[in-house]
């Protein structure tokens, strides 16, 4: 064995058969960091027969932690087909190559996935897995000269050993804030400078029965959240009267890559077409330029249109 490295560490997942089931990595994807851990202690128990800590009884075990990596344009549907909970719906794009894949939310969270970390695996002659775990949130930040950011929070079962994986990482087309082709409140344009989006899953943490360690399942324990903020400068009052009329807003925003394939280019896109802004009066504390954090709540459509959506254009023809 031999000092091991952040530098090559692996991220990998898979959906299980079942809850708790260790399963290999079917993706990777590259990540910026990860702290996903196991959580146990002794818990002590004295009597009154000892000035000291005389017993103690094993506490439950539970695995969690967050993951950041960039967003590609191919490579992560899995994760935002599980933070949905829908059934993706795939269209083809024309005759061409590209195909829309539509993420809808769904009510239930009854698939679980397998987490695989390699924490310079060949190092230290172990990688790990990390198994029962559903996505209890995701934040996904667009900031100047930086790329699209996902943070990946997960609950689950448990950690085990598990043997070093050979990683095969989609390429590397990450979306970045060059390619923001929109970003629109109600069909106008606004000239976003941060942009976050996060849909929470609260899940249920304490379940657990007598005779195991670990948690026999997860599951929701309150109603989905979806939130966000848009940082604009205060250069309209059309924006801010958003918010000072508590206006339903429709949010989108679009990032448009390379080309895919006859002519059709790889896209990600993020629609909340039911927002209400909570946002702050643009107070001026300094001499420079004055900005607005557009906080807001995402609700769902008053038809059938989910309260947040995503939508993925490259060359996968199915979501799996």
């Amino acid at each position: 064995m031999a000092q091991a490295f952040g530098y090559d560490t692996d991220f990998g997942y898979a959906e299980e058969p079942s809850f708790g089931t260790v399963t290999a990595p079917t993706n990777f994807n590259e990540i910026n960091s990860e702290s996903l851990q196991l959580t146990q202690s002794a818990i002590a128990k004295s009597t009154l027969n000892s000035a000291g800590e005389n017993s103690y009884v094993l506490s439950k075990r539970a695995v969690g932690g967050s993951v950041e990596a960039c967003v590609p344009f191919q490579g992560m549907e899995l994760l935002f087909k599980n933070v949905t909970g829908g059934t993706p719906i795939s269209t083809q794009v024309g005759a061409t190559l590209v195909y829309n894949h539509v993420f809808v939310l769904g009510d239930d969270l009854d698939t679980y996935l397998s987490l695989y970390v390699g924490r310079d695996a060949d190092a230290i002659g172990t990688a790990y897995n990390y198994s029962g775990c559903q996505i209890s949130a995701l934040t996904l930040t667009q900031d100047v000269e930086s790329q699209l950011i996902a943070n990946w929070e997960f609950i689950g079962k448990d950690e085990s050993k598990v043997a070093a994986s050979a990683p095969t990482f989609p390429a590397a087309n990450a979306a970045d804030w060059t390619q923001v082709s929109t970003a629109t409140f109600n069909g106008g344009t606004v000239d976003a400078m941060v942009t976050e989006f996060k849909i929470e899953n609260p899940l249920a943490e304490d379940r657990y029965k007598l005779g195991d360690r670990t948690r026999k399942g997860v599951g929701r324990s309150d109603t989905r959240k979806i939130t966000g903020k848009v940082t604009l400068e205060f250069d309209d009052v059309a924006e801010y009267d958003l918010f000072r009329d508590s206006t339903e807003t429709a949010i989108i925003m679009e990032w448009v890559g390379a080309v895919a394939d006859a002519g059709e280019e790889y896209k990600f896109k993020i629609t909340v077409p039911r927002a209400v802004f909570n946002g702050t009066t643009p107070n001026a504390s300094e001499a420079g330029p004055l900005q607005m954090d557009m906080t807001f709540n995402g609700f769902t459509g008053t038809g059938a249109e989910d309260a947040i959506t995503f939508e993925i254009n490259n060359l996968l023809t199915t979501i799996p």
